[in-house]
Formats: structure tokens, C-alpha cells, sequence
């Protein structure tokens, strides 16, 4: 093709829009030689070069990594990945029932595996399933659940004691008077439910007036009276009415006469305590 220009001559040729591997295309090579260059040459090299500017991931016939050599969807195992098998899926629950936290027989294999405390203190918690909250799980502190017990168990046995105390001799006849008797000492806490008083000999025309005092201040709104040719309060038209019912521990107790009968004198004098330690 001497004598004509090259870049004319192609210019001038029909357009292919594919290179198949049997076409030519025309190559200057060094040293101005011209040689043709076939598609199969020219695919292949550039692909030498485009695989270096991008991944090449060489992929693998997907039924050579399954256990049977087929494309079918395989079971899950430790060198496959695939779908979970039923005995898969009833480990898989058996593990999720065992993380419940609230399952009653997680709770109760954890318990027994817990080392044992034999003296429990108040800040120490229970478990509880919370009846009134749709049985959720809550805690009980051991303080709490003694408080429990005792309002309880105080309806079941008598923890009330009767405490008598004579602040007057039998033939002592009654005069009004402050701390008749000494004073008595309260060795625990407690909580006076009732008060009273009697006398060895009635008085006659009126009524006696006793007062009691916790550290020199009255524990009562109404005193405690002994009414005209009676010997006990328990009669008394008016009762008594305790306005302080709560005695500390190592209380003073003392005891006043505010009043006596006017015709003859009572005498002899004990003031008695209901009370619950």
C-alpha cells in the first residue's frame, strides 16, 4: 500500500462495533516495521493490563465447595456455610430458653448451684415472682420480707403483755401528789395499747384521777380515773385515752395523783400497762 496515506485509507473504511478474535489491526512497531496485530492478541493483552488496575477474583465452580458436588442448597455445617438443619434450629432454642434470666427452671438450677449463706442480713435479696405484676421477676430484701412475716405472724401468736406496778401500799390512803411510787424503768421498746388503775379500798363522793409521764411529759389525753365506791378504772364512765402509745427503750416512767375522792380516800394504788414489745 505504498504511496497511500494510512490514516486516509482507514478513515475511508465501513465501522465494526466488535473486535472478534479473527480481526486484524494494523501495528507500527519499533523501527517503523508494520505488522498486524488479531484480536485474540489484542483482548488478551489488554487484559493483562486491566487486571492489574482492578481485583481479579478468580471464582470458583460453586458445586466444587459442596459436600455433594451439586448446586443444590446444602445444610449448615462447621466447613459449609448453608441452611440450619432442625437439630441446628433445637440447639439454637435450647440455648436461647437456657440465656432466659427469668425462666423458672434457670432460676431454679442457678439457686441450688449458688453457695449457701446461712445467716441472711437485711440488705440480702430474694428472688420474687410478682403475682400483682403479671408474675414479672422482682426483688425481696430479707429486711422487708422479716417486716412481712412479723405483721403476719403478729396476728397468729400474742405479743401483748400486761405490766402492773403498786405505787401505793395497800392501807396508804390516796393524796394528791407528783412521782407516787418511784419512778419505773422501761428496758425495751414498745407500744402501750391500754392503761388502767385500781385501788385495795374505794373512795367515796368522787372520782380519783391518775396521770402517767414518759421523761416527765404526759402519755395520756384523758387520764385514767377511778369513779366514786369503785375500785378498778375499768368501770370508769370516762376511760382513759393514751395520746403518746410509744415508750423508748430505757424509759422513766412516773406516776401522779391529781385528784382523790372527796368524801374518804381510796387507798392502796396499782397502775397496770397493756403493751407489745
Amino acid at each position: 500500500m505504498a504511496g497511500i496515506n494510512i490514516l486516509d485509507w482507514i478513515s475511508g473504511l465501513s465501522a465494526a462495533t466488535v473486535l472478534a478474535d479473527t480481526d486484524h489491526l494494523p501495528l507500527r512497531k519499533a523501527g517503523d516495521t508494520a505488522e498486524k496485530l488479531s484480536g485474540t492478541v489484542a483482548k488478551s493483552t489488554l487484559k493483562t493490563y486491566f487486571d492489574t488496575l482492578y481485583n481479579n477474583y478468580t471464582l470458583e465452580a460453586h458445586a466444587s465447595n459442596h459436600t455433594d458436588s451439586t448446586d443444590d442448597i446444602q445444610s449448615a455445617t462447621s466447613g459449609q456455610k448453608g441452611l440450619a438443619t432442625a437439630t441446628q434450629i433445637t440447639k439454637l432454642d435450647a440455648i436461647e430458653a437456657a440465656a432466659d434470666v427469668t425462666d423458672a427452671e434457670n432460676i431454679g438450677s442457678s439457686t441450688h448451684g449458688a453457695s449457701a449463706k446461712t445467716t441472711p442480713v437485711d440488705a440480702d435479696e430474694l428472688g420474687l415472682i410478682d403475682s400483682a405484676a403479671s408474675n414479672v421477676l422482682k426483688k425481696l430484701t430479707w429486711a422487708n420480707l422479716k417486716a412481712t412475716l412479723k405483721v403476719y405472724f403478729d396476728t397468729l401468736y400474742s405479743n401483748t403483755h400486761y405490766v402492773q406496778y403498786r405505787i401505793l401500799d395497800k392501807d396508804t390512803a390516796h393524796t394528791v401528789d407528783t412521782g407516787v411510787g418511784g419512778e419505773l424503768r422501761i428496758p425495751e421498746a414498745c407500744t402501750v395499747l391500754g392503761v388502767g388503775a385500781y385501788c385495795d379500798t374505794a373512795g367515796t363522793t368522787s372520782v380519783a384521777t391518775i396521770d402517767i409521764n414518759e421523761a416527765g411529759s404526759t402519755i395520756l389525753s384523758t387520764k385514767i380515773t377511778i369513779d366514786a365506791t369503785e375500785k378498778s378504772s375499768k368501770t370508769a364512765a370516762t376511760p382513759a385515752v393514751i395520746s403518746d402509745s410509744a415508750i423508748a427503750a430505757d424509759a422513766i416512767l412516773t406516776f401522779d395523783i391529781d385528784g382523790i375522792a372527796s368524801g374518804t380516800a381510796g387507798e392502796g394504788l396499782v397502775v397496770w400497762f397493756k403493751v407489745r414489745f
